[in-house]
């Protein structure tokens, strides 16, 4: 975030705002740190919501008492209170009378004044129960109140931007959960997908959900673009929630330096950076290793970078192998860069990735990587023997197999790879991925600028079938009215949810058009494949037609319509093959029967 965020102002030449909600840490010398650091740069500026409201008041007019609810400052209301200490200013607090539970928090500038009054007992004084945020002028005087923290986060976006066209990143999870409710006319609002959605990829694109994966991907829809960093994990988001235009696949950059294919280069060493923990399978690596220096007579070395619960388990290892000669713990480094260009091979071991940043980070050193074939990453940056290696999942003795390989090349090819590696790390450069964002942005503020017209939709009719290796096809009618001459301008696109009852999670299908009249009766068929059905098991999932048209979108639920009964009996012989039978048409007792 840091690293685009530089990028957006020497390439764009557009300023940024980093914007951060929390009301705990100390920003002035965040700041000296990330300066310090070349992490904050010009152009670049961190923003704080609570650093700003103790000035966001100004001279705006005192709201009087009757329009207030809940606002009893501490100072005056003659009740015992705790003073906190740290963040970014004092605070004083009011408990209810078990002494735990927290009633009330005043928020104090510099000089004492209270410039902020969080209430929580509005409904009943001395009961938890109603809330109220008071922003007061430096006078203690009363100027705004929200009923909520979001109504509160929201005014601040509307007095950052002030009305004027504006663009946000949202890089956190669980600020996701707010920004999605952000819309404004001005304000463009894209979500960035760091990890991969998914827990594990066992069942294709139908499988489970990471934990981040459950909080976002049932709100893509509410952001006007969604940032994916490869195409293999677009593919498998569309697959699972469909299209609805506004998924955009921009990776990561990285500022490429020029690198000495060899210079100080190692040519035996190896290098791992990664956090120390399950996910990481860094254990894979160290076997891996110990097996290339069972082969090899020049003795291969590994040095992982990293921090983690996982280091006293992986140095047991490492002492039960024998080779604490050869593979070292070494801690964190800020330098990877320096360490990528002292190595000569790089290796990622983990079972799962969004993209593989340290992958990229090592080839633009010249470092030639080698890494596991995971959702995603390594096979949308690495080609395989060209700039890198590719390895099939878990396979360590692969894995050994590609290092022995790769040390074993002439020297004129580890050249070669070096150079190709720099090569492709070129195309991941800050000038192109900036180009991709600008371009993403400017399709979405486009697309949010088209007036959204007035449509209804009504479904006529509804089919099902069920294919012999348990795909779900579903076939609707509907039919459109929509005002002036929306129709003939843009062709409605039409999705099918299968939302699983209780909860946010579902899938769902984009339409096969399959039949379209004068006026406006659209046919659509939606498949789900046998891994979505695999994935619905036993639950229960309420269908919904999605039609949406120039930013228009409609929810349909999907009428049951009960199938006639077939004239014929299907049957398989004991062969195995398809026959069929007429079938006797059943006698009718009466009209209501035969209706």
């Amino acid at each position: 975030m840091l690293h685009r965020s530089r990028a957006f102002a020497a390439e764009g030449g557009a300023p940024v705002e980093i914007l951060t909600f929390d009301n705990f840490r100390d920003y002035p010398d965040i700041r000296k740190t990330l300066a310090g650091q070349g992490k904050l740069t010009d152009g670049v500026t961190l923003r704080n919501i609570w650093e700003d409201l103790t000035h966001l008041a100004g001279d705006a007019p005192v709201l009087p008492a009757e329009d207030l609810a809940g606002f009893r400052p501490l100072g005056e209301a003659g009740t015992p209170v705790t003073t906190v200490e740290g963040g970014p200013s004092g605070r004083t607090q009011r408990f209810a009378a078990d002494g735990t539970t927290l009633l009330q928090t005043d928020y104090l500038r510099a000089d004492g004044t209270l410039f902020l009054s969080d209430c929580n007992d509005v409904d009943t004084p001395g009961q938890h129960g109603g809330r109220s945020l008071t922003l007061c002028n430096a006078q203690g005087l009363p100027v705004e109140q929200w009923r909520s923290s979001w109504e509160m986060y929201r005014s601040w976006l509307d007095h950052l931007t002030d009305g004027i066209d504006s663009f946000f990143i949202v890089d956190n999870k669980h600020a996701a959960t707010f920004m999605k409710t952000y819309r404004r006319p001005s304000a463009t609002v894209f979500l960035m997908v760091h990890d991969s959605h998914l827990a594990t990829a066992v069942n294709g694109p139908a499988s489970p959900l990471s934990g981040s994966g459950e909080v976002v991907v049932p709100r893509f829809d509410n952001f006007d673009g969604v940032a994916i960093l490869t195409r293999m994990q677009a593919e498998d988001i569309r697959a699972r929630v469909g299209d609805i235009g506004n998924i955009h696949v921009i990776p990561n950059s990285r500022a490429v330096p020029v690198q000495p294919v060899e210079g100080d280069r190692n040519p035996t060493a190896g290098v791992l950076l990664a956090q120390l923990r399950p996910l990481k399978q860094i254990d894979h690596a160290i076997r891996a290793i110990t097996d290339v220096n069972h082969r090899l007579q020049t003795p291969a070395t590994l040095g992982v970078y990293g921090e983690g619960d996982e280091g006293p388990k992986l140095e047991s290892l490492i002492q039960r192998l024998g080779v604490s000669s050869l593979v070292q713990l070494k801690g964190h480094t800020h330098s990877p860069a320096k360490v990528f260009g002292e190595s000569s091979f790089s290796l990622l071991t983990s079972s799962s990735e969004s993209f593989g940043l340290v992958i990229l980070e090592s080839m633009s050193a010249g470092c030639v990587p080698i890494a596991y074939d995971i959702h995603y990453g390594p096979s949308s940056i690495i080609t395989h023997g060209v700039n890198g290696y590719i390895v099939d999942y878990g396979n360590e003795e692969a894995l050994a197999d590609c290092v022995a390989a790769f040390l074993a090349l002439p020297a004129e090819q580890k050249a070669q790879m070096r150079e190709a590696a720099i090569s492709r790390a070129g195309d991941f450069s800050d000038a192109p991925v900036v180009s991709m964002w600008s371009d993403a942005l400017a399709a979405a503020a486009a697309m949010k600028a088209i007036p959204a017209p007035e449509l209804s939709v009504a479904v006529t009719d509804t089919a099902w079938g069920i294919w012999s290796d348990g795909a779900l096809d579903l076939r609707v009618t509907a039919r459109l009215t929509a005002e002036s001459d929306s129709l003939d301008a843009s062709t409605p696109r039409f999705l099918c949810r299968l939302r699983i009852r209780g909860t946010e999670s579902f899938f769902r299908a984009s339409g096969e058009l399959t039949g379209q009249t004068a006026g406006g009766v659209f046919s659509s068929v939606f498949r789900f494949a046998p891994d979505v059905m695999r994935a619905l098991g036993e639950s229960v999932v309420d269908a919904t037609l999605e039609t949406h048209l120039l930013g228009r979108r409609v929810a349909s639920r999907l009428p049951f319509r009960a199938p006639v009964p077939p004239p014929v009996d299907v049957y398989g012989t004991v062969h195995g093959n398809l026959s069929l039978r007429p079938l006797k048409p059943a006698a009718s007792t009466s009209t209501a029967n035969a209706v």
